[in-house]
């Protein structure tokens, strides 16, 4: 077999090098899988119907963020424990979920109060430092509130996509101690 020139070794040993980083790349950005459940509405009032809305609000900031993937819930029938309860995290397993994404809208005396939280389809159980609260006091201030929140969890959920699938770095600053998270009620009177 005849030595290869100089050059041409070269250049053989770059290609082979950048196919490597290339496959290295490509493990290290894999996408989490998250699914938004529809909120649930624990208002005393039956006929609030914000649930979704503010689910598809949350899933459409979510679908914009980079390392994320957001799987379509709907068409997905949460299966029914013996006891009548949902599974949530059955749902997520049978979607191909790493991430739920639950949350719920309540009334304290005169203000709204949504709450959400990631939780681990793998573990069943809420992620360190991802439950959030806030509150409003006028129902059409929900929309803002609940697009600050979704900017906070896609924040989160850059982290620990860096975490598990780029640099250790991101690994501290999602165990880092958790910032207070309710906010006072704002606006006037509903």
């Amino acid at each position: 077999m005849l030595p290869l020139p100089r050059p041409m070794a070269t250049l053989l040993v770059l290609a082979l090098l950048a196919s490597l980083v290339g496959c290295v790349r490509q493990q290290s950005t894999r996408e989490l899988r998250v699914m938004v459940v529809q909120f649930e509405n624990a208002t005393p009032d039956s006929g609030f119907a914000h649930g979704q809305a503010l689910a598809d609000l949350m899933t459409g900031v979510l679908a914009n963020t980079q390392h994320v993937a957001v799987l379509e819930r709907q068409g997905l029938r949460p299966p029914v424990e013996p006891a009548g309860e949902l599974s949530l995290v059955e749902l997520g397993r049978r979607a191909g979920a790493d991430y739920l994404i639950i949350g719920s809208v309540s009334r304290l005396e005169n203000n709204f109060v949504v709450g959400t939280r990631l939780l681990s389809v793998q573990s069943g159980q809420v992620v360190r430092n991802s439950a959030l609260t806030r509150a409003c006091r006028r129902e059409q201030d929900l929309y803002p509130l609940i697009q600050g929140m979704a900017t906070q969890t896609a924040t989160q959920l850059k982290l620990i996509s860096e975490m598990h699938f780029g640099t250790p770095a991101a690994a501290a600053a999602v165990e880092a101690p958790a910032t207070p998270t309710a906010t006072p009620a704002t606006g006037g009177e509903s």
